[in-house]
């Protein structure tokens, strides 16, 4: 966030408005004296203020299709999954304090006896419940994998890739009437499913990961929708959650076969699923002071290109019986399956904004969809990130010389007030010094093009509790030629 302002102090009023603050200490620092400003009056002010002991526990929820369809998909997730732990390895501190669940997307298809189609006749299914079983490595009491101190404390035997694929390996005999956001949301409401208690931490952050081929079919527990006859034997049984669940045109999707570009269709919010805002509602009530701390990514049915794809229902001859109607999929990789167009798991995940990721479940290789997941999750949980574009003070040097004040606001821990220390450039003072560490740069999580501040504090940790002030001469106008 860019700012003109040249007043030498900033009080608490300003800092806050502009500043990025990551963790609740940062608040407290309104009650003291005003932070030191940057030597030079600048062009714009790149404000950063964040705890230098970050926030490093993660609560990471997979909710992984359990349907007829998913045998390959689930097997390559088993296999990229390393990725994943890998990239959060790689952040600054190493592995940060993770608790692991995995959930299936069956809970049943109500309350209802569905006459030939055993896999959706339990009730409730499988109530979104952590999918532990014995033989993977996780102690005889736990149901969730638990991690912390950078991997030395556990409650499992082994290594957490291959307790996850054991975990995660959850078959394929679930109800072909997925209701993918319905059990993230029964898996997250510890006063519906008490088993997975202790799974949720009030401060830390929630990253919830979708791997599906079709889209989101949750209904009210009460729903007559997969028993009603009025959708005739022509129809395949999942094509009611489309008809049931979209628009095309901003009208319902018919019951026949028909043709709509896929841009011009959604999730129909008056339909007889649960609205997804609803279920978006919910996940956000669970961090409601802090909504940057959720995170949310799908491996789904979404085609390579939105552009020239079509939603389309069309008939196919059977053998045997009457034609039937399906969904045509959007996306198809041969040998690894295909997907029908996820509408509604695509904008659960795009209402959370640059805290989403989607990636398609058709790619044969699901490493970069969970590297990206992690270099979010990284960016995250590692603050100082700089998104401005800093003026560079010495163009005639390679790389950015940016001119910055980094402070360390340190609590007494007797009086609660706060001392600030203003650190020295590394190269122009002892340590504890800063040092600008550029895009790409190993150990650098941010996003794409962002530069990071980090401290060198020769091999000590910051006092407890110690606020971070970060402030940069950043870019004003787009001709600088100082501005790359």
């Amino acid at each position: 966030m860019t700012s003109r302002s040249s007043r030498p102090t900033f009080p608490c009023a300003q800092a806050l408005g502009s500043a990025f603050v990551v963790g609740a200490l940062a608040l407290g620092a309104c009650n003291s004296a005003p932070f030191q400003a940057p030597k030079p009056e600048p062009e714009g002010q790149a404000d950063r203020f964040y705890a230098v002991n970050p926030i490093r526990d993660l609560d990471l929820l997979f909710m992984i299709d359990n349907s007829g369809s998913m045998k390959e998909e689930q097997t390559k997730l088993r296999k990229n999954f390393p990725t994943l732990i890998e990239t959060l390895r790689q952040i600054p501190g190493g592995l940060p304090n993770v608790h692991i669940g995995v959930i299936s997307s069956d809970v049943g298809a109500g309350n209802v006896f569905i006459s030939g189609n055993p896999a959706c006749n339990r009730p409730g299914g499988d109530k979104g419940e952590f999918q532990a079983k014995a033989g993977c490595g996780l102690n005889a009491d736990a149901n969730f994998i638990i991690s912390l101190n950078n991997d030395t404390q556990k409650n499992f035997m082994g290594k957490l890739e291959d307790v996850f694929s054991c975990i995660a390996d959850l078959g394929t005999s679930g109800c072909g009437f997925e209701h993918q956001l319905q059990s993230v949301r029964v898996a997250l409401a510890e006063n519906v499913t008490p088993k997975n208690a202790g799974f949720l931490r009030k401060d830390a952050f929630l990253a919830i990961v979708l791997i599906t081929d079709e889209d989101d079919c949750s209904a009210p527990p009460t729903s007559d929708l997969f028993a009603d006859q009025s959708f005739g034997d022509t129809q395949t049984g999942s094509l009611r959650c489309n008809i049931a669940g979209h628009l095309c045109n901003g009208e319902p999707v018919p019951g026949k076969a028909f043709m709509s570009p896929l841009t011009t269709c959604s999730p129909n919010p008056k339909g007889r699923l649960i609205p997804v805002d609803d279920i978006k509602n919910f996940v956000l009530s669970l961090k409601p002071n802090f909504p940057d701390r959720i995170i949310v990514s799908a491996i789904t049915g979404i085609p390579a290109r939105e552009e020239g794809t079509q939603y389309a229902f069309t008939v196919s001859k059977q053998p045997q019986g009457p034609d039937l109607l399906d969904v045509e999929p959007v996306c198809n990789s041969g040998a690894d399956g295909t997907a029908a167009p996820s509408l509604r798991v695509s904008q659960f995940v795009k209402s959370f904004g640059d805290n989403g990721t989607i990636e398609s479940i058709c790619n044969s290789d699901y490493s970069p969809a969970l590297k990206r997941l992690g270099d979010l999750i990284a960016a995250r949980l590692d603050p100082g990130c700089i998104s401005e574009k800093l003026i560079d003070t010495d163009t005639k040097t390679a790389g950015i010389q940016a001119e910055c004040s980094v402070v360390d606001r340190v609590p007494d821990s007797n009086t609660g007030a706060f001392d600030d220390t203003v650190l020295p450039e590394c190269g122009k003072g002892p340590a504890p010094c800063w040092k600008l560490q550029a895009p790409g740069e190993n150990g650098n999580m941010c996003k794409a093009g962002n530069y990071r501040v980090i401290v060198d504090r020769g091999g000590k940790e910051a006092a407890k509790g110690t606020i971070q002030s970060v402030k940069c001469r950043s870019c004003a106008l787009a001709d600088d030629p100082r501005c790359p």
